[in-house]
């Protein structure tokens, strides 16, 4: 069934965008390739791993997770230039792209990574809450940062992109859909 509800949630813990190299088989004929986007990130796997006792959606109430809806992710593959296709995922928690947070258009971001379902459109509305113990409001995106796996988008403290080191730490916001 469809999902008819989309939903954000902000989560205030520190969390980094590492990823590890896996093998995708490409969609349309495209052959297997390297994915270390998205689909290959650490932090996909702990908010969507049902099998992991520890992982996020697991710590969800009985009720909330069996009402999760998986929802077709296309996200870039951390290899703009490389005529890589973008990657499909199914999932139940998501981070949004660049292009669903409204911010499309740049020559450096991989078109098409969910530019039909923009749910936020301006500046202020894309800032992260006032959040009590919250000092750095700024949080990630699933967007790889100019093709480079090293670097992700995240939403800065104003409601704009921004790139940052995987390796560093940001806050998410999670989306989800019943």
């Amino acid at each position: 069934s469809k999902a008819s509800l989309t939903f954000r949630a902000f989560l205030k813990g520190n969390y980094t965008m590492n990823t590890s190299l896996k093998r995708v088989e490409g969609n349309e004929g495209s052959g297997a390739y390297d994915s270390m986007g998205w689909y290959a990130c650490d932090l996909r796997t702990w908010l969507n791993n049902e099998d992991d006792n520890k992982s996020f959606i697991n710590a969800l109430p009985e009720i909330l997770r069996n009402s999760l809806k998986a929802t077709k992710r296309t996200s870039d593959n951390g290899s703009y230039g490389r005529d890589l296709p973008l990657s499909i995922t199914y999932d139940k928690i998501a981070l949004g792209s660049l292009e669903e947070y409204g911010l499309t258009g740049y020559s450096d971001v991989t078109p098409g990574q969910g530019n039909q379902y923009p749910i936020i459109t301006d500046d202020e509305s894309r800032k992260f809450p006032p959040i009590q113990g919250v000092d750095i409001p700024t949080y990630w995106t699933r967007t790889t940062g100019n093709g480079n796996v090293h670097q992700w988008y995240f939403i800065d403290m104003d409601g704009r992109r921004a790139t940052g080191g995987g390796a560093n730490y940001n806050r998410i916001c999670i989306l989800f859909s019943i």
